[in-house]
């Protein structure tokens, strides 16, 4: 299941050590770690005192250790070999994506699915992290089998997610729309590529990741309608991507009703979310009249949250581009940025209450 709590990821990135030994030292989602057992104990024990300072940096350290066992064990307790990845390090740390080619040919096949770094990750783990590689990756993704996108870091996450994590739109639509089944991997903590996108704000990867599930043969429906589901509509409000969260709600029914107990973690997100309420925005009659002036560039319907077809009911928003007219004409307007969070807001709170009267 997805956690409840909104914890905060970041990417990953990759060096190689200033000594150009073979072990490399990775910025993984929860901080630095050091791979090198080889120091003697006097040098760990004063490296130890040093960072015990540091609780969270501590933990971290434990948390990815155990990670990578739990990866170790599930690959056979073996190892990434990482020696004969040392020339491709070297053309990624410099962004020389010729030359990151060059190197995978070189190396053969195995090199475009095989983990590259002592983390497991693959070479497409890598290069969904900058926009510049985006041509390699539709390559890669092009030439190996659709099966082998599952292949997994010691987290989990695969080359999607981490696209996800990241806001990479191109390369996610590449692998989602390759190997659909993706959409639906949980890493260790309960995430998918879905959670990964709304929980850093990624509003063009996650409509994305949404038009692909609704054209494919997934069970949506179903995906959405317990904590997953939840959980994706609590990162898109803390994400202030209000219309996305009221739209899945809209599609899909049990959403956030399948108990009280999911109906009291929206609204309790939305609670602390003051912006979204007129109550919470302290405006003196100066700053109510310059945010007057901000109006947004997107817009979008959002029908009528009553049982019945009352088009007096009905709201009318800014927000995306995929609007569709299936519960209603599209009326253009310009309104002021928190007043559409708050209509958004409230119209989330009348869905998620409905139900109960």
């Amino acid at each position: 299941m997805a956690n409840q709590e909104l914890p905060q990821n970041n990417p990953f990135t990759g060096e190689l050590s200033s000594n150009r030994k073979t072990t490399l030292s990775i910025v993984g989602r929860f901080g630095n770690i050091s791979r090198d057992d080889d120091k003697p104990d006097e040098t760990k024990a004063e490296e130890s005192s040093r960072i015990s300072t540091d609780r969270n940096q501590n933990n971290a350290e434990v948390m990815i250790r155990n990670l990578l066992e739990i990866k170790k064990e599930k690959e056979g307790n073996s190892e990434p070999y990482l020696a004969q990845y040392e020339d491709l390090w070297q053309a990624i740390i410099r962004e020389e994506w010729n030359q990151v080619e060059k190197q995978l040919e070189k190396l053969g096949e195995h090199a475009l699915t095989s983990p590259i770094t002592a983390f497991y990750e693959t070479i497409l783990h890598i290069l969904v992290n900058s926009k510049e590689a985006l041509w390699l990756v539709k390559e890669i993704v092009r030439k190996i089998d659709a099966n082998l996108l599952e292949k997994t870091d010691y987290q989990d996450d695969t080359a999607l997610s981490i696209a996800a994590y990241v806001g990479n739109t191109e390369a996610a639509k590449m692998m989602a729309s390759r190997n659909p089944g993706l959409l639906v991997r949980l890493n260790y903590s309960g995430d998918s590529p879905f959670h990964a996108a709304a929980r850093f704000g990624h509003e063009e990867t996650i409509r994305c990741l949404l038009s692909i599930a609704q054209k494919s043969q997934m069970d949506d429906q179903r995906f959405f309608s317990g904590d997953n589901g939840v959980t994706i509509v609590q990162y898109l409000i803390s994400a202030n991507l209000y219309g996305i969260a009221l739209g899945m709600l809209k599609r899909y029914p049990k959403l956030g009703r399948d108990d009280l107990e999911q109906r009291r973690r929206i609204l309790k997100q939305l609670a602390e979310k003051p912006l979204g309420f007129e109550s919470g925005c302290n405006f003196g009659p100066w700053e109510r009249l310059i945010y007057k002036g901000i109006s947004v560039r997107k817009e979008v319907t959002i029908p009528s949250i009553q049982p019945k077809n009352d088009d007096s009911l009905r709201i009318n928003i800014v927000d995306g581009e995929n609007t569709t007219k299936d519960d209603g004409e599209l009326i253009k307007s310009s309104i002021n940025f928190f007043e559409q969070c708050r209509r958004q807001a409230f119209a989330i709170i009348c869905l998620i209450c409905n139900s109960l009267t």
